[in-house]
């Protein structure tokens, strides 16, 4: 892939942040082109060279996010420890919890529950999972991993959008507790 031009990325930055601004007070679908092309004081023209609607740049900063948030995810030490795993990603959550509230108010959700299914796929994918001290079949982890991911996901979203005072281990051991009852991970 070309790297962009400074041009391109300097033009791509003021319009991300602007974006970022403007969904500070109000919601996507109410954002039009002009208002952000004023708010980054870059011209309609430079805008549509990259983009075509501001949904388009808010998927783009959904994508650096959920790039970011994988990246970490994937620099955890696997220590055979899904709770310290999982603490450490809702600390990573927490910490950019900011953006990770527009990102679900707006919704750019489908890249983001993507993303913890692929984690979570990751997870289970790093183990043996004994379920009741069986070894689990094919179809049995595909269900878990999918129950798994939803849950986490709005589970989150619920802490995060309605600001519930709980903090990432805590939210941990929720997620954890009750997988951990039948599930045992080796």
């Amino acid at each position: 892939m070309p790297k962009e031009n400074q041009r391109v990325a300097i033009s791509k930055r003021l319009l991300k942040a602007s974006l970022l601004r403007l969904l500070q007070k109000k919601n996507i679908t109410k954002i039009s082109i002009s208002e952000l092309c004023h708010e980054a004081e870059i011209n309609r023209t430079t805008f549509y060279r990259h983009y075509e609607t501001p949904n388009d740049v808010l998927m783009e900063i959904a994508s650096d996010y959920i790039k970011d948030f994988r990246k970490f995810s994937l620099s955890l030490n696997t220590s055979h420890d899904l709770y310290d795993e999982i603490v450490q990603l809702c600390r990573f959550i927490y910490t950019h919890s900011d953006m990770a509230k527009l990102l679900i108010r707006n919704n750019t959700n489908d890249g983001i529950s993507k993303t913890f299914q692929e984690l979570c796929d990751d997870f289970v994918g790093k183990r043996k999972i004994l379920y009741k001290g069986a070894p689990v079949d094919d179809d049995t982890l595909r269900l878990f991993n999918s129950f798994f991911s939803v849950g986490i996901y709005t589970l989150i979203s619920q802490w995060l959008i309605e600001d519930i005072p709980k903090t990432p281990e805590e939210i941990s051991n929720l997620i954890c507790c009750s997988f951990y009852r039948d599930f045992s991970f080796v």
